[in-house]
């Protein structure tokens, strides 16, 4: 779609979101985690 940006969020934040923002950014994705809206 084009975005150059993703927000994160999510619970297990140690392992899904985590992994999720690591393969976000092989991607060359620009990550911003969006703390008060995760969980672990």
């Amino acid at each position: 779609m084009g975005a150059p940006r993703l927000l994160m969020t999510g619970v297990t934040t140690g392992v899904c979101v985590q992994t999720a923002i690591r393969k976000a950014n092989d991607r060359s994705y620009e990550c911003l985690l969006v703390e008060g809206a995760t969980e672990s």
